[in-house]
């Protein structure tokens, strides 16, 4: 991970170096398992998955301060507990998936 970015996390989140790489490595981890799931679920149109895979996904992201894509996570979770339409919710998730996949090319080593 790029030097600058772990410093900047690093005091945001109060952790050392390594304490934010273990942090970071494990949140990417579980969201590159759950954004394929968040994806089907909403291929499928099931707002129940929709609500508690966003819900895991926005944890992930605010937990790191990441509060774009934690607010993006939180706009799916909110709009499919409200069971909008399902194409406004495709729309934010791939706002949500095209951010992540900046982040992960932000942070990937130097």
């Amino acid at each position: 991970m790029k030097k600058k970015f772990l410093a900047e996390k690093g005091k945001q989140l109060r952790m050392t170096e390594p304490e934010v790489i273990q942090f970071i490595d494990l949140a990417f981890k579980l969201t590159d398992e759950q954004m394929p799931l968040l994806q089907q679920a909403i291929d499928n149109g099931s707002y129940i998955e929709i609500q508690f895979i966003s819900h895991r996904i926005k944890s992930n992201f605010l937990n790191l301060k990441f509060d774009h894509l934690g607010a993006l996570a939180q706009d799916i979770n909110l709009a499919s507990f409200l069971k909008s339409d399902i194409q406004a919710i495709k729309r934010k998730f791939d706002q949500l998936k095209s951010g992540y996949a900046q982040l992960r090319a932000e942070v990937a080593e130097e």
